[in-house]
């Protein structure tokens, strides 16, 4: 009977204080909405309907409105908002005993998605994509792509025919004759052009692109089939389609970017990507550590602050931060959730205070006669309880509770201070269920604890395999214990990070370019291994012509010096001085930027002891930041703190339209082709070199992260939000620009607790072997050394001692070994798939001794 009490509470309470800090009127629509979705089956979802309507939901609402003040539960709140309480959900929701409960909850009848959707939203988190179940996994193929498929419905289509039906419209049908002559006309070429300049167009294909679709076939097919001309789309296009400010704003910005000559600065930056310094830069911000501090610097509430006041003065910072976080590579950015009372705290009794409050609010006596009722007269809510009593549940939320993963999550919840034992009870109560207690000796234990030619070679290899046969041979191995570890570890977060770390070698790179140079589409076959494995896309590292042939052309400070020479100074000075007396919202921005307020925001986040320690960071990476604080300078005309020695011992120690417009006119000044080539000529730049590969690089990404994290960070996005910027485009694009993965969630096995030993990985691939045609594969092997240029380059490229080499050389690195040693540490025999590789490529492996291990 109870569970409907625990839904509606517990998704009331967390409504509740989310639509506190939203209006009055949506505060109740939102319960309202609550109540109207459907978690259930059909019946059961009638059964809970008759239970929600027991419910005073004002009274409930007032109850828990009051203790929105108090401190702890101020403090619980603000939690289960945090990003630390984000992960440990993310943890939980991969464990398979967490899954083999949504399991058994969605056979009992509840839409355990919706529920843990809905549980996300409330969280402020990502949406919730539940663990991927593949029914075909094995019956896909490789037939071409869109590009295969529009030349196959082309040759499909009877075009004869089709051109006599044409002539004969065009001389029997004023209908069909209007028709092609508005498609063909001026109007139409222009309406066609508006829509591929709109920014929402832009957006949405830029989208698509990103999500892997090629739309160049469909564009040739459209053209070819109706005989039209689509417009192409430039890099200038796509920049003016990002509008951070308010309406006015974003005119005046537009106004601004119309003076820039955009090819002058591309050229110039261009021409900068070979000097040593700018690479670092670059690389820097790419990396995993730049990305940490990013987070770090959001995080903080000097940063919000700032944020916050940038979007008073007309800037959109959400997106503004999410187009830097799109330009870093980083994940899409989600302001900080703001809590109205925060600094105003009480103490009325805590959570165990609330859950009391909201019991005895409850109208128990009709509960009760509600159970009682439902157990003699609805089939479904019997069943649901029976299964809710029965010794089956009890055991998988036993297997919870004995997880390690979970123990470790549960004491990280309480050591950040939420009490659970309220909650516990609550549940306990209502639900008329019981919860394991958790000892000592269980927390010890848990904390103790290829070319065209090539493509065709290989499938006429694939074509001779039964791959049935193979499948079975697969499956009826998936009980065996050793392979079901192997596959456990091989979706598990620290296999992934293994995956990253040996994909950052350059010895690793190296093999990538060897295998590429042989014919093989190394992209598509590690991003197809990252699938498999659960993983994020693969993005490659950024590849620059003449890495290993680096100058000095006088680094960052130069590139903007330069940069600063190309920039028509006097036009936008002009276009300063009359934007200050014709556009109020310009006036506006630039008063707030050169006010006292934000010259204290701006101080206060370069006195905060993370944003000492990131910035530190970057600097000890190798990045000069003077040039770079020197430029925003001299170009906003604004002051940015200095730092000194004390400042740092600190840190260490404690360790709108109309904006928009006026952008653009200031963009529109500059000669992008000058910048452009200025930046070329600085790609050969060692220091420049340096820089970007920094930005690429899993450190740099790491620090975004952190800076993003920090509260004064996320008063800074707030305060450009609020002075008209799109923080969260701006975050995006710099995420994107910096190759960071998304999450992915785990992939689940439904067999995962009943295992058996089967003989492991090797017995595994003795079946897989004695299934496969051997006799077949050698004859294919032989003719294609006779018939195939392209598989003989490619099998004297995979026996040739520059293949031999640098195999040994992954093999003798540092962190290959390392590597390699955690997964034969996580259980993983190696022997097996060594074995199997070197007799079906007929290659040799290099073995790994104790004194390279040393």
């Amino acid at each position: 009977m109870k569970l409907l009490l625990v839904l509606f509470t517990t998704l009331v309470a967390f409504a509740t204080a989310n639509s506190h800090y939203q209006s009055p009127n949506s505060r109740f629509h939102y319960v309202a909405m609550l109540q109207a979705k459907n978690f259930a089956s059909d019946e059961l979802s009638r059964d809970i309907h008759d239970f929600l309507n027991l419910v005073d939901e004002n009274k409930i609402m007032n109850i828990v409105m009051s203790y929105l003040e108090d401190d702890e539960v101020q403090r619980a709140i603000e939690y289960m908002y945090s990003e630390a309480f984000h992960d440990l959900v993310r943890k939980v929701e991969a464990m398979p005993e967490y899954q083999n409960l949504v399991r058994y909850m969605e056979d009992s009848g509840l839409d355990m998605k919706k529920v843990i959707s809905k549980i996300h939203k409330l969280f402020g988190m990502e949406d919730y994509v539940p663990p991927m179940e593949f029914s075909s996994m094995n019956t896909l193929s490789n037939l071409g792509g869109l590009k295969a498929l529009f030349n196959a419905v082309e040759a499909a289509l009877p075009l004869d025919k089709f051109t006599a039906m044409y002539n004969e419209k065009m001389h029997t049908s004023p209908a069909f004759q209007n028709f092609m002559q508005r498609l063909h006309s001026d109007e139409f070429q222009r309406i066609v052009t508006t829509v591929y300049q709109s920014p929402i167009f832009l957006e949405m294909r830029q989208k698509v692109i990103n999500d892997g679709v090629d739309l160049v076939p469909i564009r040739d097919f459209i053209e070819k089939v109706l005989g039209i001309h689509l417009p192409r789309v430039d890099s200038r296009a796509m920049l003016r389609a990002e509008i951070f400010a308010s309406d006015e704003l974003s005119r005046d910005i537009h106004d601004f970017l119309n003076l820039v000559d955009e090819n002058k600065i591309m050229n110039i930056v261009m021409s900068y990507l070979e000097d040593d310094e700018v690479q670092r830069a670059i690389e820097y911000m790419y990396s995993e550590a730049f990305h940490d501090l990013v987070r770090k610097v959001e995080a903080m509430p000097e940063y919000q602050n700032l944020v916050r006041y940038m979007e008073d003065s007309g800037l959109d910072m959400k997106k503004v931060i999410s187009k830097i976080h799109k330009l870093f590579g980083m994940e899409d950015y989600v302001p900080p959730m703001e809590f109205s009372s925060m600094n105003t705290l009480s103490n009325l009794g805590g959570l165990k205070a609330l859950f009391n409050a909201v019991e005895a609010a409850l109208p128990l006596d009709k509960f009760t006669a509600m159970y009682n009722e439902k157990m003699h007269t609805s089939p479904a809510f019997q069943n649901f309880m029976q299964r809710l009593h029965s010794d089956e549940f009890q055991r998988i939320v036993t297997t919870v509770y004995q997880s390690p993963i979970f123990l470790e999550m549960r004491q990280k919840v309480i050591n950040d201070g939420v009490d659970l034992v309220p909650i516990r009870d609550f549940i306990e109560k209502v639900l008329g269920i019981h919860l394991p207690r958790v000892d000592s000796r269980a927390m010890l234990r848990a904390e103790i604890f290829a070319s065209d030619e090539l493509s065709r070679d290989i499938h006429d290899f694939l074509n001779l395999v039964d791959e049935n046969k193979i499948m079975n041979i697969v499956m009826s191995y998936l009980e065996d214990d050793e392979v079901q570890r192997a596959i456990e570890y091989m979706y598990s977060e620290a296999f992934h990070d293994l995956v990253r770390k040996v994909e950052a070698m350059p010895e690793y790179q190296n093999l990538v370019r060897y295998m590429e140079d042989s014919g093989l589409d190394m992209k598509k076959v590690i991003s197809k291994i990252h699938k498999l494995f659960g993983m994020e896309d693969y993005v490659p590292p950024m590849e620059f012509s003449s890495m290993n042939t680096l100058s000095n052309l006088g680094g960052l400070k130069a590139l903007f010096n330069a940069v600063e020479a190309a920039l028509p100074l006097d036009k936008f000075t002009a276009m300063y001085n009359e934007k200050m007396h014709t556009s109020p919202a310009f006036q506006n921005f630039m008063q707030r930027l050169h006010s006292d307020e934000f010259q204290r925001i701006v101080t206060t986040v370069y006195q905060s002891p993370i944003f000492l320690e990131m910035r530190q960071k970057v600097i000890n990476d190798g990045v000069d930041l003077v040039p770079i604080r020197d430029f925003i300078e001299k170009v906003l005309g604004i002051h940015l703190p200095r730092v000194n020695s004390r400042a740092m011992l600190r840190a260490e120690i404690f360790a709108s339209d109309e904006l928009s417009r006026d952008i653009h006119d200031f963009l529109n000044l500059v000669d992008e082709n000058k910048i452009m080539n200025i930046v070329m000529s600085y790609l050969e730049d060692d220091e420049v070199q340096r820089a970007i590969e920094y930005m690429y690089s899993e450190a740099f990404h790491d620090l975004v992260r952190k800076v993003e994290a920090m509260p004064e960070y996320q008063n800074l996005v707030r305060y450009m939000e609020d002075s008209g910027l799109d923080m969260k485009k701006v975050i995006s694009k710099i995420h994107k620009l910096f190759g960071m993965e998304d999450y992915v969630p785990p992939m689940e096995f439904s067999s995962m607790n009943t295992l058996s030993n089967l003989g492991g990985l090797k017995a595994l691939f003795n079946a897989v072997e004695a299934a496969l045609p051997l006799d077949k594969f050698t004859a294919m092997y032989n003719e294609k050394m006779h018939t195939s240029p392209a598989f003989q380059n490619f099998m004297q490229r995979l026996h040739s001692d520059e293949f031999q080499r640098i195999v040994t050389t992954v093999y003798q690195s540092p962190i290959f070994l390392e590597m390699r040693q955690k997964v034969i540490n996580d259980g993983v025999d190696l022997v097996p798939i060594r074995d199997f590789i070197e007799k079906v490529l007929g290659i040799h492996l290099p073995r790994v001794d104790s004194r390279a291990m040393l």
